[in-house]
């Protein structure tokens, strides 16, 4: 018979992709208690980040003046340096706002909880994301036409974009799982943490906007 143990999804294999989706925490606090917590985060932040900018940039229609062919070194490259600095500075700010609601979790324990509880969800989005270019050309989501019931393409288009919205939202939910895990307290309070950096952001500029218009 199998023993808990061997029933525990490895950081090597494939289980943990897809036991995140349903037992987040679980996930989380197998990679959290391993030898080697932060296995592969590089290559999963790298992906992912890459999936993220080229699918703005098509968004935005650049794809259609550059090609992807030239989009992809720079979406590496920005992956590897914009991506990697926010994915650190994300960790110590969720750290510090952690703490204060009374969470344990360091610098480190918050890295994996991004690794595997937000990258890694969001390369099976980016995955999708390719399944839908190759369904609809590089102008996916960049359209500015109205809507035809009776065309199978705006249909589909439609269909993808449900299936990216209810997954985004399923993906922010494990975060707050994940980072609660990594704190060791609720989804909650993981919630919050994530809130407060937004708060400090607008309050401080509402007050440089106010003291600028007095000064003016």
């Amino acid at each position: 018979m199998e023993t808990e143990l061997q029933a525990r999804p490895r950081s090597e294999d494939w289980r943990p992709w897809l036991l995140v989706w349903f037992r987040p925490r679980y996930t989380i606090r197998q990679f959290l208690d391993s030898a080697q917590p932060l296995r592969h985060s590089v290559a999963i932040c790298m992906i992912a980040g890459t999936f993220n900018i080229l699918q703005r940039a098509l968004e935005k229609g650049i794809g259609g003046k550059t090609g992807i062919g030239e989009l992809l070194p720079i979406s590496v490259l920005t992956a590897c340096t914009v991506g990697f600095l926010f994915y650190y500075l994300a960790s110590v700010v969720l750290k510090v706002t952690g703490k204060w609601l009374g969470g344990q979790g360091t610098s480190a324990d918050l890295r994996v909880a991004l690794t595997r509880g937000v990258n890694a969800p969001a390369i099976l989005l980016g995955l999708l994301w390719l399944l839908q270019l190759l369904a609809l050309g590089k102008e996916v989501g960049a359209g500015d036409s109205m809507f035809d019931l009776y065309s199978f393409r705006d249909r589909l288009e439609f269909l993808f974009a449900v299936i990216n919205l209810v997954l985004g939202i399923w993906i922010l939910i494990i975060a707050w799982k994940a980072i609660g895990e990594a704190h060791r307290f609720s989804a909650v309070k993981a919630f919050l943490s994530m809130l407060i950096p937004g708060v400090i952001i607008v309050m401080l500029i509402a007050v440089v906007t106010v003291v600028y218009s007095m000064a003016s």
